[in-house]
């Protein structure tokens, strides 16, 4: 499947480039292929031992829980690796209380004329 794709790629790059160059003015001349020699391909035929994937499997995974571990610690310590928590803020709390409220029209709407607070201890 990738032959094709690459051999569909390569003549639809040639076709390009042969409607370029007859546009700049070139004519109907072949334009060939670039690059002009053919592609060479590696086969590398020596695999990895069972033996050496799983050590090399067991290291990698030995490294990544000791930086998971060292990356996921949320503690700060200071020089004597006594742990250090920040002081806990709590929000003062407000007690609601009544108002009476006194409003009045006028010409441009509702009016507030005062506002008296009921049974407040102050």
């Amino acid at each position: 499947m990738a032959n094709m794709w690459a051999h569909d790629m390569s003549e639809r790059m040639r076709m390009r480039r042969k409607v370029i160059a007859r546009d700049s003015g070139l004519g109907d001349t072949d334009v060939g292929t670039f690059p002009s020699e053919g592609a060479t391909h590696t086969l590398i035929e020596k695999g990895v031992s069972p033996l050496t994937a799983m050590l090399m499997a067991g290291a990698m995974g030995v490294a990544g829980a000791g930086g998971y571990s060292l990356l996921n610690n949320n503690s700060v310590t200071s020089g004597d690796n006594s742990v250090t928590q920040p002081p806990k803020v709590s929000a003062p709390t407000l007690e609601p209380i009544d108002l009476e409220i006194e409003v009045i029209g006028g010409a441009e709407g509702p009016v507030i004329k005062g506002v008296v607070p009921i049974n407040a201890d102050q």
